[in-house]
């Protein structure tokens, strides 16, 4: 999803799939994919992250992740790094190891659920992020600032 928003906003990126099923189904969608291991650092260089503006890791094995974001920060101290995780477990974790915003899975739809019954029950797009920040916020103090929703 985050390739097809990207392309729609014609923003130039590369992904890097691990899994040769999702690899060349995300081809055949006519996606730009290499294959390789996302946490190895020859990987990562090759797939020029030392020039990248921003780093989003959408896979779900926080060792991996760890390194990715590691040799990110080797690179490059100021990159912002978005994480998706599947659940809110390892949020603080992630963010420590210098994710700059994680985006809990089950968190994530929870409040975009949440924030769809506002609309329907009459909340403006405005009152309703409103609302969902306090809510997002209030969910884990310590982590205001990282957790993205």
């Amino acid at each position: 999803m985050v390739g097809v928003a990207l392309e729609a906003a014609k923003v130039s990126y590369i992904a890097i799939e691990w899994d040769l099923t999702r690899l060349h189904e995300a081809r055949k969608q006519g996606h730009r994919v290499v294959f390789g291991n996302a946490s190895r650092r020859r990987i990562l260089e090759a797939a020029g992250l030392p020039r990248a503006r921003l780093l989003v890791a959408t896979f779900d094995r926080r060792p991996a992740v760890e390194r990715l974001l590691h040799h990110a920060r080797q690179w490059n101290p100021a990159l912002p790094s978005i994480v998706s995780a599947s659940d809110d477990r390892e949020m603080s974790e992630l963010a420590t190891a210098g994710a700059s915003v994680v985006f809990p899975e089950n968190l994530a739809a929870g409040l975009a659920l949440a924030h769809q019954v506002l609309l329907f029950s009459g909340f403006t797009q405005d009152d309703a992020s409103r609302v969902i920040t306090t809510v997002r916020a209030e969910l884990n103090p310590e982590l205001r600032g990282h957790v993205g929703a």
